[in-house]
């Protein structure tokens, strides 16, 4: 473009002499302070590169910008070039997180799709709608009884925000839940303080100056339909409880089933990565208790066999007779629906209630403290 304005301008300037030798540029004409046309188009040309820079700037490119030591030496046209390349780089990684997010949003829905008729059925008892976000939740909280309370107490790994004390609310929780395990207000109270505690892990996350994704807001908010869940199964005594076994965060799943006079059941099931799944159902009679314990791992049958003296004498009880068997794939939830369905005590606390109340969680949590402590 330089050598043809220069021929043109030559080629105006016919008829005039001119000494032409290896220094000769063309015909330069500037009067009264007016610009070249070289000048003036090279003028309008980063004119515009600033135009393109001005609707294409935003706080990521210009961040990039800054962070480049020689920016302020930059023509329009080399800014405009260095933001083009910074947003392509921006695009790039933007496509990598909707890729990120569609492939999530797919694993959800084939999950929700496979999901057992057990799911369905537990939704409808509790009257909670069919939603995708509820199906995984119920899902999760039937069949991967270790991985709410693993997932909010590791969340200083799962998810970006780092402010949040995990230790000292890990340690809270669990005293809660220890001391609770008593009569079933109390353990309502706990559940429900634990969701109140969760869905303000959640704000705090959502608010800290640390990025979150896409992934872990779904991460948190299935965390909390699932101890949303757990609330409304608290009123019928089935409880979500965070227990540390074998220095693992698990949720133990607790319910208590009530019978004729003083008769009941507790059952008892969690799953921990060293020791497998387990799944206990002791019925207390009249006069002692029997029942058994069902495990996946022959390691923990072994262990639970060589302490299960000391466990049924935890319970107080006149005799106790507990046998432990392995089961391969052990499914939590055949193995409750196998059970009687606890149901809410709508009669008066008589004094029968209360000892059957008081004589049923101990049972449980004799069980829950002696089993915890073993070295798996």
């Amino acid at each position: 473009m330089r050598n043809l304005l220069t021929a043109v301008r030559s080629a105006k300037k016919s008829g005039m002499d001119y000494k032409v030798d290896d220094e000769f540029d063309g015909i330069q004409k500037a009067e009264n302070g007016t610009k070249s046309i070289t000048e003036q188009i090279e003028t309008a040309y980063q004119a515009d590169c600033m135009k393109d820079v001005m609707e294409t700037l935003t706080p990521v490119t210009m961040q990039k910008l800054l962070a480049s030591p020689d920016w302020e030496q930059y023509t329009p046209e080399q800014l405009k070039q260095a933001l083009a390349e910074y947003a392509a780089a921006g695009e790039e990684q933007e496509k990598a997180l909707d890729d990120a997010y569609m492939n999530g949003q797919l694993a959800e829905l084939k999950e929700a799709a496979v999901a057992d008729d057990e799911v369905y059925h537990f939704l409808s008892r509790y009257e909670i709608p069919n939603t995708i976000n509820n199906i995984l939740a119920a899902n999760r909280l039937i069949n991967r009884k270790s991985q709410v309370f693993s997932r909010l107490f590791r969340s200083e790994e799962v998810f970006s925000g780092e402010k949040t004390d995990f230790a000292q609310l890990k340690e809270e929780i669990l005293g809660r839940f220890a001391n609770a395990l008593k009569t079933p207000k109390e353990m309502a109270a706990a559940q429900e303080a634990l969701a109140e505690t969760a869905e303000n892990v959640m704000k705090t996350m959502i608010s800290e100056d640390a990025p979150v994704s896409s992934m872990d807001i779904r991460e948190l908010k299935l965390m909390n339909a699932q101890l949303s869940i757990a609330g409304k199964m608290a009123k019928e005594e089935q409880y979500t409880i965070p227990v540390l076994v074998g220095g693992e965060v698990t949720n133990m799943s607790l319910k208590i089933v009530r019978g004729a006079k003083k008769k009941g059941m507790v059952e008892i099931m969690f799953e921990t990565a060293k020791a497998g799944k387990i799944a206990a159902c002791i019925e207390a009679k009249e006069k002692g208790v029997s029942g058994y314990v069902a495990v996946e791992n022959q390691d923990t049958k072994a262990l639970l066999s060589s302490h299960m003296q000391d466990i049924t004498k935890g319970f107080g009880e006149e005799t106790g007779d507990l046998q432990v068997t392995q089961v391969s794939n052990l499914n939590f939830a055949r193995f409750s629906n196998n059970l009687a369905q606890p149901g809410p005590y709508d009669g008066p606390e008589t004094e029968t209630y209360e000892v059957q109340t008081a004589r049923l969680y101990k049972i449980a949590k004799s069980f829950i403290e002696h089993v915890k402590e073993l070295e798996y």
